[in-house]
């Protein structure tokens, strides 16, 4: 027989026989498979992105944030630098002007003139007497008056102008001393006259 024949012959025999698939075919393909999203999105890279996008937010926010107190305690320092402090010996430099053979009115002149500077540079200047102790680092040695007076001119204070308004100044100050001891004293005098309860 021939190949053609046999086919034809195999064709008739199965005429009107149903296919019949395997019973485990038949489970495998019931079965939906889960399809895989490839123009969508996964919810794991979802996630994954929200945390990356979180974590750069943070550290711009953090970076931000520190420059800002950075620049907050730069500003701070530059408004409230850091006090310098000098302490000096104004009897000992006077007694030795004295010596020296200087006069009261120049003198005076000199304290001032050197307080005013010291006080312009943002010295806190405080007497030897009010200090229990200091380092000799702080101690400024006593200057002649011709170099607080060069120091003053070199500055280009007019040294008869920078008196006067020293001494008024000086003149405000002892006033509002007066007052406040005054009022003091009148506050002393009325408790000792009012009678004991």
């Amino acid at each position: 027989m021939s190949k053609k024949t046999q086919d034809n012959q195999m064709n008739e025999a199965t005429a009107g026989v149903v296919d019949v698939k395997p019973v485990s075919d038949k489970k495998k393909s019931q079965t939906p498979k889960p399809e895989r999203h490839s123009g969508g999105f996964d919810v794991t890279w979802m996630v994954l992105g929200l945390l990356i996008g979180l974590a750069v937010i943070t550290s711009v926010i953090n970076y931000v944030s520190e420059n800002k107190a950075r620049q907050l305690i730069a500003e701070f320092e530059a408004r409230n630098p850091v006090p310098r402090i000098v302490v000096m010996d104004f009897d000992g430099m006077v007694e030795e002007w004295r010596e020296a053979g200087e006069k009261d009115d120049r003198i005076m002149r000199g304290v001032a003139l050197i307080s005013k500077m010291l006080r312009e540079d943002n010295y806190i200047v405080l007497d030897y007497k009010a200090v229990v102790t200091s380092g000799k680092k702080f101690n400024l040695r006593a200057f002649s008056l011709d170099t607080i007076e060069d120091m003053a001119i070199n500055r280009g204070m007019d040294l008869d102008e920078e008196v006067k308004e020293l001494l008024k100044e000086a003149e405000v100050q002892a006033k509002k001393m007066l007052e406040e001891l005054t009022k003091e004293f009148e506050r002393q005098q009325q408790s000792l006259s009012s009678p004991l309860r």
